[in-house]
């Protein structure tokens, strides 16, 4: 049920996309989507992260089932 913010594209190792991915994390989010790079996810350790990089993984792969095809 946790909602995961979707950034846009942002020159990959630059200053500004660590600082719009660390303020998304600050904000209380345990993930950040980044448009054409992928995804950050954070938890209080390992695990934590682990599990949440799973459930993401799993709302994306039920997301794409439910769109309809043409």
């Amino acid at each position: 049920g946790e909602k995961v913010p979707v950034i846009e594209y942002i020159q990959p190792g630059s200053q500004k996309l660590a600082d719009t991915i660390s303020h998304e994390i600050r904000r209380g989010y345990g993930a950040v989507l980044m448009r054409k790079h992928g995804a950050v996810i954070v938890g209080k350790n390992l695990e934590e992260a682990y599990v949440r990089t799973l459930a993401l993984e799993r709302a994306c792969l039920t997301y794409l089932m439910l769109i309809p095809r043409s």
